[in-house]
């Protein structure tokens, strides 16, 4: 009820955190996902946007064995938080996607920021990045890393 009031109340978040917690150690892996389905849900509402966004964070409740419903459930209430989500480890940003693909075909940096509309600093950055992510030191193993690499590897 105290998280249901106009004013979210920090201390009945982290109790009710607390029991999510409980249950888990207990094995009752289903009713501490609903506690945190609860606690996101009071924490979106009251634009407490990190905390909700942690507190809903779907692939790791939906392994604790939920319901579809409820899966469903915490994915609708997460879209409504919004806001960017942190990315994974090691995935290209779309931009930088985009960029390393024009590289691997062959374009250079000035035809690659004319085409995209950014700076060449910009494709440059851009570059650098990917090339750690990818493991890459040079377009030529950036082309190869492209062909022998699945998309979704690159894109997630």
């Amino acid at each position: 009820m105290r998280l249901a009031a106009s004013q979210y109340d920090h201390a009945a978040g982290a109790a009710l955190a607390g029991a999510a917690a409980e249950l888990a150690g207990l094995g009752l892996a289903f009713d501490s996902a609903g506690c945190q389905l609860s606690l996101g849900r009071a924490q979106r509402r009251a634009k407490q946007w990190g905390s909700a966004r942690k507190s809903l964070n779907v692939p790791r409740l939906c392994s604790r064995s939920w319901s579809a419903g409820w899966a469903e459930r915490a994915q609708e209430e997460l879209a409504r938080v919004g806001g960017r989500v942190p990315p994974v480890p090691g995935a290209l940003t779309p931009t930088m996607q985009d960029v390393v693909q024009l590289a691997a075909h062959g374009l250079t940096n000035k035809e690659i920021a004319q085409q995209l509309s950014i700076a060449v600093h910009t494709v440059e950055a851009h570059l650098s990045r990917a090339y750690a992510k990818l493991g890459v030191r040079s377009r030529a193993q950036l082309a190869a890393q492209l062909t022998s690499r699945p998309a979704d590897r690159i894109n997630s």
